[in-house]
């Protein structure tokens, strides 16, 4: 996971707008085992 985990940002913010670079780098810590 964490070799895409750059790409799986992208996803997510693309589906998420609002949401700031922190608050997703710590969410896919806490998600992607």
């Amino acid at each position: 996971a964490s070799l895409d985990l750059n790409e799986e940002i992208a996803k997510i913010k693309a589906a998420n707008p609002g949401l700031d670079d922190r608050n997703l780098k710590i969410g896919n810590v806490i998600v992607i085992p």
